[in-house]
């Protein structure tokens, strides 16, 4: 009996999705490579679903880390190459910009800025 409820679990794990950290991060997991309007209202529609406060709750370069982009537009350079989509790739630059460039305050020791501020 313990076995098959281990089972059952690793099967309903297996089948959820893992929700994005931030509104940043979903618009990056789901914009990329995207070719028409229908796709970007898509998923700017399920991202600001996961994320109702969008970029508001988003520290700028909360992104950095030791394995992470330098900046946002290495990003961008990455993330948005192969989308056609104009409005689509300057919302993955946005999103870049938000994660990845420096936060001016933080080498001062100042208060966080956000993304939408």
């Amino acid at each position: 009996m313990k076995k098959g409820a281990a089972i059952g679990l690793l099967m309903l794990a297996a089948g959820l999705k893992a929700q994005a950290q931030t509104y940043a991060h979903c618009l990056l997991e789901k914009l990329p490579g995207s070719t028409n309007q229908a796709v970007f209202q898509a998923a700017y529609q399920a991202c600001a679903r996961e994320h109702p406060s969008q970029f508001k709750g988003v520290v700028k370069g909360s992104g950095k880390g030791l394995l992470s982009y330098s900046d946002g537009a290495q990003c961008t350079l990455k993330k948005a190459a192969g989308t056609t989509h104009q409005q689509s790739a300057h919302v993955i630059g946005v999103a870049c910009r938000c994660l990845y460039d420096e936060n001016p305050f933080d080498q001062y020791g100042f208060k966080r800025t956000y993304c939408a501020d």
